[in-house]
């Protein structure tokens, strides 16, 4: 059968749909070729890191991706919990190329003997991974290691943290690098290197903690749950999470880690102005302005649903309002990648 004067649809498919009085049968393909440019928001077929392969899942389970860091050159590393990509044993971390294909010059050797929860690239290029792993390449690494460029492991970098506050578990869930080389660590511990340290750390570039800085300081022991940092361009510090009383659940320190005074934390809250809400994912702007996500369902009593933009100094940007006929107002995890356009 030869057919003629097919009209593709956008995207280049086309639906042929065969029938007699017995019955119908529609099939729709693709022709062989390059992928037609699609518009914004649409998927990017040149990237695809399944092609040619098998992911592996020796460890039984559903794999997932925890934690993405772009580089400039445009690879990405990610982490999260697997043990392989497109057909290459990779234990909980792994660097793609630009095209999605898995980045052989990156080797972290035995990888991860645990799930990877967090990732931050420094200026340099190492690499600072957090998680629920107790060894890094064979090395005991506990749930923070350093890695360099090339994936081998930083043997000078040692940190290790212990206990738990609002999970069952020592558990680190973000980790930021300011520019001086600082990293910033949160999630749920209540010691680092042996030291009292409560959900937030702060560390000198040998891993080694910074003393200075204490959680405590910034908001009262107990009244808060902080499980997301973020380093602005300015090297200011943003602190993301729940906090009870007040129910503010976002605060911007200075560089050196004391409060920002000049920042108006916003009142982020469930339900009523009494129920505070959960920020769990935060990014800027090139303008200055913040872009949070998660639990909520109002910002400063004015009503956001789980999506707000706020003005550089923290006050509610009220020209955006993602949900004006509170529609879509849903309780749930956020995912911790939140990007921003520039």
């Amino acid at each position: 059968m030869v057919l003629h004067d097919l009209t593709p649809a956008d995207d280049g498919t086309y639906t042929v749909e065969v029938s007699n009085p017995l019955g119908r049968s529609r099939v729709a393909r693709r022709p062989e070729g390059p992928a037609r440019p699609a518009g914004p928001g649409s998927l990017d077929v040149s990237f695809d890191p399944t092609a040619g392969g098998e992911r592996l899942d020796f460890g039984g389970g559903i794999p997932g991706v925890q934690a993405v860091v772009l580089a400039p050159d445009g690879r990405v590393l990610i982490g999260g919990q697997f043990n392989g990509v497109n057909g290459m044993v990779r234990r909980h971390l792994a660097r793609l190329r630009q095209d999605g294909a898995v980045d052989p010059s990156f080797n972290p050797g035995l990888g991860l003997d645990g799930e990877v929860t967090a990732l931050a690239r420094q200026a340099d290029g190492q690499i600072v991974v957090a998680g629920v792993f107790a060894a890094a390449d064979g090395q005991p690494h506990g749930q923070v290691a350093r890695l360099d460029a090339n994936g081998a492991v930083d043997p000078g970098f040692r940190v290790t943290l212990a206990g738990a506050t609002w999970m069952t578990v020592t558990y680190p869930t973000s980790v930021a690098v300011q520019r001086d080389g600082h990293i910033w660590v949160c999630g749920s511990f209540t010691e680092v290197n042996g030291l009292p340290c409560s959900q937030v750390a702060r560390l000198k570039r040998d891993g080694t903690l910074d003393q200075n800085f204490r959680l405590d300081d910034i908001a009262p022991q107990g009244n808060q749950w902080v499980d997301r940092v973020f380093v602005q361009d300015d090297d200011k510090v943003l602190l993301g999470g729940c906090w009870t009383n007040p129910a503010c659940s976002l605060v911007r320190l200075l560089a050196d880690g004391t409060f920002d005074s000049s920042f108006v934390c916003p009142r982020v809250t469930w339900f009523d102005t009494s129920s505070a809400g959960h920020v769990y994912d935060l990014a800027t702007h090139s303008d200055g302005r913040l872009a949070i996500v998660g639990d909520f369902r109002a910002v400063n009593q004015v009503s956001r649903n789980g999506v707000a933009w706020l003005q550089a100094d923290g006050t509610l940007d009220t020209s955006f309002d993602p949900d004006p006929d509170r529609k879509t107002a849903s309780r749930g995890r956020w995912s911790s990648n939140l990007t921003v356009g520039r």
